[in-house]
């Protein structure tokens, strides 16, 4: 995965201060975003991003092969099976009263590499 935080950031005109003052976090966290050093990323953090930045989350992030990363892959081959939580995407209440949030379930099955 391709992180382009920094470039749609510097393309917007604020800096990684500016950036972290307005979505409540660290600048260190967004640093370590832009290096694509960051564990992981929410959808609740992709969400202000987008927001502060006026742009939509195929803006900041790229599917890219990573052949040093590979063996993380190993094993899963190509599929377009996917699951949906239809009340989120609709924007309807979850029917689920124990669980608020609203999920997503994508199946991501890449090839082995050669």
């Amino acid at each position: 995965m391709k992180v382009l935080l920094q470039e749609v950031r510097k393309s917007r005109g604020f800096s990684q201060n500016d950036l972290a003052r307005m979505i409540r976090m660290s600048p260190q966290n967004i640093q370590k975003i832009e290096q694509g050093d960051a564990k992981s990323l929410t959808f609740v953090t992709l969400g202000r991003l987008c927001k502060a930045l006026s742009c939509q989350p195929g803006d900041l992030l790229v599917y890219e092969d990573d052949p040093d990363r590979s063996d993380e892959y190993e094993g899963m081959t190509p599929s377009k099976e996917f699951t949906v939580n239809r009340d989120a995407v609709e924007g309807r209440p979850s029917q689920q009263r124990r669980q608020s949030r609203s999920s997503i379930a994508i199946v991501l099955d890449l090839p082995e590499s050669a």
